[in-house]
């Protein structure tokens, strides 16, 4: 049987330098022949051993909570954006978040090669992509490593530059796994999208995300539009159907209930907004999370940064420093 069109699994894209043996080194996780095909999950997924932690302050895993966030950035690969990641570190590392979900990013292997070479071992990148038209759509998820002492394992490419899934060591001696997709803005399409996924997940042993975030390009409920709006319905029935063979809810709507109104995107010219850019989670996430938010970025783009803090329920005790007599 010959691999669906929409679903590729690409080779290692990097490290070209260092090897994988050295500190610092990441790598992409190759799936088991042929469970590499969409809908096909390893029962026992192969995992890497994640690079030496840099050495660090006490970080937000120690204090019991992480911050996850998703952005639409608009693309950043082409010699008027490619300052775009400097920004975006920056803001990172101001905000102190845990791992940033960028779409539209349109990286490429180069391009992220590059970036790890330039913010190993604090950061760390990965990102998916169109074979055939690179530079285009794409996903590209940053991890500050200062923060979690992990990056990303378990990989999963299931649309390539429109959905990837991977796992953090979060809370420690767990695993969170995460999926961030870049939805089709046509109809059509996004209804479509939401029906591969759905196949997908579909299948026994199949690996189902704790957290969906990422740009929908699609909201579920008419006042989440300015001008006020449906959606297509036939769209909006394919999201609801993954969201509750997941059993995900869209939290910053179950956090902020009606009246309150906020929006993720502004057209531009146009002045319309939406909500568009979402953060679901399963119930266990949404129990211990909180600050669920959409604000300023700080980096030029048309989109907001959607936010939630993800608190551990057991973090390590901190002893109370005892002077010595």
């Amino acid at each position: 049987m010959s691999d669906p069109p929409y679903y590729q699994h690409s080779s290692p894209v990097y490290p070209s330098s260092p090897t994988p043996k050295q500190p610092g080194a990441l790598y992409y996780l190759q799936l088991p022949h042929p469970a590499h095909r969409i809908g096909m999950w390893p029962t026992t997924p192969t995992t890497h051993s994640p690079p030496p932690p840099p050495p660090a302050l006490p970080a937000q895993n120690e204090m019991g909570h992480i911050k996850i966030t998703t952005l639409n950035i608009k693309g950043a690969n082409s010699p008027s954006t490619h300052d775009k990641w400097k920004k975006t570190i920056s803001s990172i590392s101001q905000k102190k978040i845990a791992l940033l979900c960028t779409v539209e990013s349109h990286t490429d292997d180069q391009q992220i090669n590059s970036l790890n070479h330039t913010y190993n071992p604090k950061f760390s990148f990965i990102h998916t992509y169109n074979l055939d038209k690179p530079k285009t759509k794409g996903i590209t998820i940053i991890t500050n490593t200062h923060i979690t002492k992990c990056s990303p394992s378990d990989i999963y490419h299931i649309i390539p530059s429109c959905a990837i899934q991977f796992s953090i060591s979060w809370p420690p001696k767990a695993h969170t796994r995460i999926l961030v997709i870049y939805a089709p803005n046509p109809p059509s399409k996004n209804r479509d999208f939401w029906n591969k996924l759905t196949d997908c997940y579909s299948v026994l042993n199949a690996c189902k995300p704790h957290i969906l975030l990422g740009n929908f390009n699609l909201v579920k409920d008419a006042a989440d539009c300015l001008p006020s709006h449906p959606d297509s319905p036939q769209a909006t029935t394919t999201l609801q159907n993954l969201r509750t063979m997941l059993d995900l809810s869209d939290s910053w709507r179950l956090a902020n209930p009606p009246p309150k109104h906020k929006y993720s995107f502004t057209q531009p010219g146009a002045g319309s907004r939406s909500r568009i850019d979402h953060i679901y989670a399963t119930e266990d996430i949404r129990t211990r999370a909180s600050d669920w938010s959409i604000g300023n970025p700080e980096i030029p783009t048309d989109h907001q940064l959607v936010l939630v803090r993800i608190y551990d329920e057991n973090p390590p005790q901190i002893r109370p420093c005892i002077p010595s007599s």
